[in-house]
């Protein structure tokens, strides 16, 4: 019997390999538009440039206005069975207005985009699906409240890449008036087929008049869409049912009116015979009460009252606010003895470990150390039901808050044997 032992090797890529005008396929750092903006396959076993970026503490930089080529390939062999995610680190300026997206989704590629700021364990904003019922891609608009470093966030909303495609999708981040933005900002109106490429081509419209109504209505016809333009031929944003409520922007064209749908991204232009305003509640006027005639005093002798005086109401005390309590809890990761041989990598260091809530909801996260152990602390309700969470592994176990250490032991990883 011969036994072969089959080792994975990854290849990590220096940063300068990414951030090139060959491999942005868009813009360049001096920001000369690029031609190739062609969609790339990827192999479906190599990871893409930027990895190893599974975790914030070894997030990739990026660079405004160039479009990166990625993937969701797992950049080591044993892990990732919550699929990979790629953390990204932007870097912003105070007051400007950035894009921030994902899109060419490969088939069977569904994103989730999540922006962190100033060091906050939750993230600022959050995107899954950009045009829900149309597409998967996300897509943020974000006003950077300050200078520095934006994390950003991606994840596959399917879990796991399938082994059978690269799991390959696109993402830049733009200022809002830059050409890439423009181009963004078509594709996101009019995302088309996901492998194609992004158009910025544009629709010339007529000039529209300020002088239409504004305020709120309401979708009185069966159905209407929401075009980009006021005409039938631009690109059609989305569909809007009956009783769907929109906002007039006091824009008209003909018979259309533009509006923004109460919940929608994109403003567009509908039929103004498919609307009805709603009336604006007013406050009555009321006339003046009239003046009461004046009495003339009689001689009726006057009327004695009989008061009596009643205990006071007790006093009501107020229930004690809910007092939060600290909990630290302190996991230690353990290796699945062999009995064949001894193992020869560490799995236990750089493991990302999360504590959550019955909802899913993160508290907090960290990584291991070298020895497997890791000390996580929170600030919680009585009775909150919490479980230790390891994406890599696709482990949830629940939390014992009486008990403060935690021992779980990782299984073995499977090796390729030839009879």
């Amino acid at each position: 019997m011969k036994i072969r032992f089959v080792t994975l090797l990854i290849v990590m890529l220096p940063l300068s390999m990414v951030m090139t005008p060959t491999l942005a396929m868009g813009y360049s750092f001096l920001g000369a538009p690029v031609h190739a903006m062609e969609q790339r396959t990827l192999s479906p076993t190599i990871p893409d440039e930027l990895e190893n970026n599974w975790s914030p503490e070894t997030a990739s930089p990026v660079a405004v206005g160039i479009i990166y080529n990625l993937n969701l390939v797992c950049p080591v062999s044993w892990g990732c069975a919550g699929g990979d995610h790629d953390y990204l680190r932007l870097p912003v300026k105070a007051g400007l207005d950035y894009l921030i997206m994902t899109f060419d989704l490969e088939p069977g590629v569904d994103t989730t985009l999540d922006l962190f700021w100033d060091g906050q364990p939750r993230p600022v904003a959050s995107s899954d699906d950009a045009r829900p019922g149309i597409s998967f891609f996300s897509a943020l608009r974000w006003v950077a409240p300050g200078d520095g470093e934006a994390m950003v966030r991606i994840a596959p909303r399917t879990g796991h890449a399938a082994t059978a495609y690269s799991g390959a999708y696109r993402f830049a981040a733009a200022l809002a008036e830059s050409e890439l933005a423009t181009q963004l900002a078509s594709h996101l109106r009019n995302p088309g087929d996901e492998r194609g490429t992004v158009s910025a081509t544009a629709t010339t419209l007529p000039t529209p008049s300020s002088d239409a109504p504004t305020g709120h209505a309401w979708v009185s016809a069966a159905q209407t869409m929401l075009h980009e333009g006021p005409d039938l031929a631009t690109a059609a944003l989305q569909p809007l049912a009956a009783a769907s409520r929109v906002l007039l922007l006091g824009q008209s064209s003909g018979q259309w009116v533009r509006v923004q749908p109460v919940g929608g991204l994109l403003p567009g232009w509908v039929r103004g015979v498919d609307l009805t305003r709603e009336v604006e509640q007013t406050t009555p006027t009321l006339p003046p009460a009239p003046t009461p005639p004046r009495l003339e005093p009689t001689n009726v002798p006057p009327t004695q009252l009989l008061v009596e005086r009643l205990e006071p109401m007790p006093a009501t005390e107020r229930p004690a606010p809910t007092q939060r309590r600290s909990l630290t809890l302190s996991v230690q990761l353990q290796e699945e003895p062999r009995q064949d041989r001894p193992h020869t990598t560490n799995r236990l260091s750089g493991v990302r470990i999360q504590l959550v809530n019955a909802f899913g909801d993160l508290l907090v996260e960290a990584l291991t150390s070298t020895s497997g152990a890791v000390t996580l602390t929170t600030e919680l309700l009585p009775d909150t039901a919490l479980f230790v969470q390891l994406p890599a592994a696709g482990l949830r176990i629940a939390v014992d808050t009486t008990q403060p250490m935690l021992q779980i032991v990782l299984p073995a990883p499977v090796e390729e044997v030839d009879q």
